[in-house]
């Protein structure tokens, strides 16, 4: 197994808490200064958010035992638009450290 950790650092668009799924089941929310985590099997994993628009990003976990999302919100037409973006596991582990865990969905 391994862990994939999806975090928001910022505060930009704070109401908008677009759900995160996780190969196509709800994981957990993306909340501004919040951090959760999935296990899931070893391989690819497509993690996606939607508001007005739906994103997604491919993590592999083939050769790590963490992968690390960066969710944000940009400005989009009626509400914010989700931003994922895979980052490497020193500079993930440093952003979420001190975030507030927001549990599972």
């Amino acid at each position: 197994m391994s862990r994939v950790v999806v975090y928001r650092p910022g505060v930009m668009g704070a109401a908008v808490k677009p759900i995160v799924s996780i190969d196509g089941n709800a994981a957990g929310r993306c909340v501004a200064k919040g951090v959760f985590f999935v296990d899931v099997p070893k391989g690819r994993h497509i993690v996606s958010a939607t508001t007005e628009v739906q994103r997604q990003t491919v993590v592999d976990t083939t050769n790590e035992n963490t992968a690390y999302v960066r969710c944000g919100i940009g400005l989009g037409f009626f509400v914010g638009q989700p931003r994922l973006e895979v980052v490497p596991a020193q500079q993930g582990a440093a952003e979420s450290a001190d975030l507030s865990f927001t549990g599972s969905y």
